[in-house]
C-alpha cells in the first residue's frame, strides 16, 4: 500500500509538471501559452527529485518527457504519424537520462546548493539539447516569456537562455519552498518565508534588470526606412505537380500585385519558403521540362516588369555531373536594378541549419538502409548550405535565415557579426495545419530580434507572417491561415551597435556548465576529504 501511494503521488507530481510545461507554452487550449507559468512549471520536477529514488527516477523522467514533448509537440503527427512517435521516444530517452542526473547532482552537492545546482543542470540540459544533429530549441523555458518585453531585453545579454534562467531559478525557489513546507509538516516557518521571498524577488529582479536594459536600448538612431512586403500564400504544401505548382505561383502574384497598388513605394517583395517550387535557374538553363520551363519564364517575366527586389523561396539545384544534383533549400534574391533577370543570376542564400531527417541526413554511409527509408519516404533530404550571407539591396542590408533557422540564436547572430541589419526570414509550417507550431516558432523567432537588436520580417506559408521590431515586439501580424499580406516599414539604423550576447554567444549555459561540474565536484570532494582525514 506505501509502494502504491508513493507511485502514485510520484506520478501526479510529474503529470502535472508536464502539463505546466505545456500550458506555458504556445499550445492548442492556449494559442499564445501562459507565459507566468514559466516560473513556476519547473518546480514540481525539483520537489521531485528531492524524493525520488534513485533506482526509479529515470522512469519518471522517461515519462515526463514523453507526456511534456509528446503533447508539446503533438503537431508533428501531421507530417507523419512516425515522428510522433519518434520525438516522445528520443525525450523520453534524454528525460530520462536528465532526471538521473539531477538525482545524482542533487545527492553529491553541498547541502545549501542542492537546488541551485539543479537549476544550473537544467539549463546545461537546454543548451545540450540544441547542439550537434538532433538539436532542437522547442521546449526551452525561455521562449515561455515571448510576450514579456522586460525578458526580451534581457536576452541581448544573454540570450533566451537568460530568461530561461530566470525561470529555471524561480522554480528551483519555488521547489525549496515546498520542501521545507512538506519536511515542516505543513506548519509555516521564518524559513519557509525566507525561500518564498527569494521566489518572487528572483521574479521581480530579473524583470527589474529587463526594465531598466530595455529603457537604456530605448533611444533609436534610425534616420530611414525601407518599405518591405512580405506575402503568406496560404497553400497546400503536401499538393505538388506543376498545375499546383503553377496555381500557387499566380496567387502569389495575385497577392504582390494588389500589395503593389496599395503600396507603391515598396522596395523589397519576400515570397515564403520554396514559394516557388521547381529549381528555377536550373530549369532555366537545362530546359529537360518544358511546362516547368514555362513556368520559370514566365514567373522571370513577371519580375522584369517590377520596380522591386524579390527575395523568393526556391529549391537550387546545381549539376556538377554526379549522378544526382546537389539540391539546396534556397532564399533568391533578384533585383532588377542589379541582376539579369533573364537569363536568370540571382543571388543566393542557401539554408544552413537543416531539420533533421526531413532535410539532413549526414550518416548516409553509417545507416544505409534508413537513408534510403527517408529518401523513399515523403522527405527531400537537402545539401547543406556553407556560408552566412548577407544581402545589401535598396538600402536595406539583410540575411535570411530560412524556417527552422531562427529558431537558434547562435546561427542568427552569425548573420549579424557577418554586417546584417535586418533578417528576412522564410518559413513553411502550413504542413502541421496547426496554430500552435507556427505560435511556439514565432515565440523563438521574437528572440533573435531582441537578442540581436535588428527588427525581423517573416514571410510565411500560412502564418506567422509579421514584422518584429528590434526589441522583439510584434508591430504587424497577418492573420494566419489565410491569403494575406503585410507592407511594413523596416528603420535604417547607420551605426548599429552589436549587443553583448550579439559579440559572445552563447555564455551563460557555456557558464552554467562550468558552475554544475564544480558544484557537484565539490560536493562529491567533501565526503572524500572527510574519509581521508578520519584514516
Amino acid at each position: 500500500m506505501k509502494n502504491k501511494r508513493r507511485f502514485l503521488l510520484s506520478a501526479s507530481c510529474i503529470v502535472f509538471a508536464s502539463l505546466l510545461f505545456y500550458l506555458s507554452h504556445p499550445n492548442a487550449i492556449f494559442s499564445s501559452g501562459l507565459g507566468f507559468l514559466g516560473y513556476v512549471a519547473l518546480a514540481p520536477v525539483f520537489v521531485f527529485i528531492r524524493y525520488s529514488r534513485t533506482k526509479t527516477v529515470w522512469l519518471y523522467g522517461a515519462l515526463y518527457g514523453l507526456l511534456s514533448y509528446g503533447s508539446f509537440c503533438s503537431w508533428l503527427a501531421s507530417f507523419h504519424p512516425l515522428t510522433i512517435y519518434l520525438i516522445c521516444f528520443l525525450y523520453a530517452v534524454i528525460c530520462s537520462l536528465l532526471f538521473l542526473v539531477l538525482k545524482l547532482a542533487y545527492s553529491v552537492s553541498l547541502a545549501g546548493l542542492k537546488f541551485f545546482t539543479m537549476a544550473t543542470v537544467w539549463l546545461s540540459y537546454e543548451y545540450i539539447k540544441t547542439l550537434g544533429f538532433l538539436g532542437f530549441s522547442y521546449g526551452i523555458m525561455g521562449y515561455t516569456q515571448w510576450q514579456n518585453p522586460y525578458m526580451l531585453s534581457l536576452s541581448s545579454l544573454g540570450g533566451v537562455w537568460l530568461p530561461s534562467l530566470a525561470c529555471i531559478l524561480s522554480s528551483a525557489f519555488l521547489a525549496r519552498f515546498f520542501q521545507d513546507l512538506i519536511e515542516n509538516k505543513k506548519k509555516l516557518c521564518v524559513r519557509n518565508f525566507i525561500f518564498l521571498f527569494c521566489f518572487c524577488a528572483s521574479v521581480l529582479l530579473f524583470n527589474g534588470a529587463g526594465f531598466f536594459v530595455r529603457l537604456f536600448n530605448s533611444a533609436s538612431s534610425y534616420q530611414k526606412t525601407v518599405k518591405v512586403i512580405a506575402v503568406q500564400g496560404n497553400v497546400d504544401p503536401w499538393k505538388g505537380g506543376i498545375a499546383s505548382y503553377s496555381a500557387n505561383v499566380k496567387s502569389l502574384m495575385s497577392l504582390t500585385d494588389e500589395a503593389l497598388s496599395q503600396s507603391p513605394d515598396a522596395q523589397i517583395v519576400v515570397w515564403p519558403e520554396t514559394a516557388f517550387v521547381p529549381p528555377l535557374v536550373y530549369h532555366y538553363n537545362a530546359r529537360v521540362d518544358y511546362d516547368r520551363y514555362q513556368l520559370v519564364l514566365s514567373f522571370l517575366t513577371y519580375l522584369s516588369q517590377k520596380d522591386a527586389c524579390f527575395v523568393v523561396g526556391n529549391q537550387h539545384s546545381v549539376d556538377e555531373g554526379k549522378k544526382y544534383t546537389d539540391d539546396y533549400n534556397a532564399a533568391l534574391v533578384f533585383d532588377p536594378k542589379e541582376n539579369f533577370l533573364i537569363p536568370p543570376e540571382p543571388e543566393i542564400y542557401t539554408k544552413q541549419h537543416l531539420v533533421p531527417f526531413t532535410e539532413w541526413f549526414p550518416y548516409e554511409k553509417i545507416f544505409p538502409h534508413l537513408y534510403k527509408a527517408l529518401l523513399q519516404g515523403d522527405t527531400h533530404l537537402w545539401s547543406q548550405g556553407k556560408e552566412c550571407t548577407v544581402f545589401e539591396k535598396r538600402g536595406l542590408v539583410f540575411s535570411t535565415p530560412i524556417c527552422f533557422e531562427d529558431t537558434f540564436g547562435d546561427g542568427c547572430r552569425r548573420f549579424v557579426l557577418n554586417g546584417a541589419k535586418c533578417f528576412v526570414n522564410l518559413s513553411n509550417d502550413a504542413w502541421a495545419a496547426s496554430l500552435a507550431c507556427q505560435m511556439q516558432h514565432l515565440s523563438m523567432a521574437v528572440f533573435r530580434s531582441s537578442e540581436n537588436r535588428v527588427p525581423s520580417v517573416r514571410s510565411t506559408a500560412s502564418g506567422m507572417t509579421c514584422l518584429i521590431n528590434s526589441d522583439g515586439s510584434l508591430a504587424q501580424c497577418a492573420e494566419p491561415f489565410c491569403k494575406a499580406w503585410i507592407s511594413c516599414d523596416i528603420p535604417v539604423e547607420e551605426d548599429m551597435k552589436l549587443t553583448l550576447y550579439t559579440k559572445v554567444g552563447d555564455w551563460l549555459p557555456l557558464l552554467s556548465i562550468l558552475l554544475a561540474l564544480l558544484m557537484v565536484s565539490l560536493g562529491a570532494a567533501k565526503p572524500l576529504a572527510r574519509a581521508i582525514k578520519n584514516r
